[in-house]
């Protein structure tokens, strides 16, 4: 089971387990649904797997945190990924709503599935990481979604096949440093991808291999 701790007591009924406080779980399959309403750390252990798992403020999933099973991701407030250098984190739940997932330190997030249908990321994807980058064999955003590289720190996107699509794409837009990197697979904004903007960040986008395109607009700085 994957170790949740929070700051107060939990309350669990038979269909949703919810925390308002401080608890740790751990424990067999549960199929309800787990709801997140305080700040809730993820570490390393044995997993968590139930029906749902639904974010209303922050999870956090550090080294060696794992959500198992088929248990879906219902981000409503921030799903942080804290992995560092040389840490790997896989999620093949599919991961819904509209919160933010955040990839921060230096560690990479891999996003797996076999369909754009089964990979939903909630309507901002922002890595300010510290180098930290996210591998997306299938990526799917909804049609209003933004991808956000870069605002602050330094966000690189690695796309290594299947098909990354976002109604927007910016890339370092505010003071941080944004990378996309494309070897395979396509990448495919639906309105805008911008590199750079006004606030003294920088942004690039290298392509050596796979495809860059669909019906958006590249803006430059």
């Amino acid at each position: 089971m994957l170790k949740f701790r929070l700051a107060a007591a939990a309350i669990f009924s038979a269909a949703t387990l919810a925390f308002f406080g401080s608890a740790a779980i751990a424990g067999p399959v549960i199929p309800g649904t787990l709801t997140i309403y305080g700040t809730a750390t993820g570490e390393s252990g044995p997993e968590y797997t139930a029906g749902t798992i639904l974010v209303s403020d922050t999870v956090q999933l550090n080294n060696g945190a794992t959500v198992g099973g088929s248990a879906n991701l219902v981000d409503n407030g921030t799903l942080l990924f804290n992995q560092s250098a040389g840490n790997l984190l896989t999620i093949s739940n599919t991961i819904s709503g509209n919160g933010t997932l955040t990839l921060q330190n230096s560690g990479t997030l891999q996003l797996s599935g076999t369909a754009p249908s089964t990979r939903f990321i909630p309507l901002n994807l922002t890595i300010n990481a510290n180098s930290g980058s996210l591998i997306t064999p299938v990526v799917s955003t909804t049609q209003n979604g933004i991808i956000q590289l870069g605002q602050s720190g330094t966000g690189t996107l690695n796309v290594a096949g299947g098909f990354v699509t976002s109604n927007n794409l910016l890339v370092g837009q505010g003071n941080g440093e944004g990378t996309i990197n494309v070897s395979s697979g396509t990448l495919s904004p639906t309105a805008f991808l911008t590199l750079g903007g006004t606030g003294g960040g920088t942004g690039t986008l290298n392509v050596t291999g796979g495809l860059v395109g669909g019906s958006g607009v590249l803006n430059m700085g």
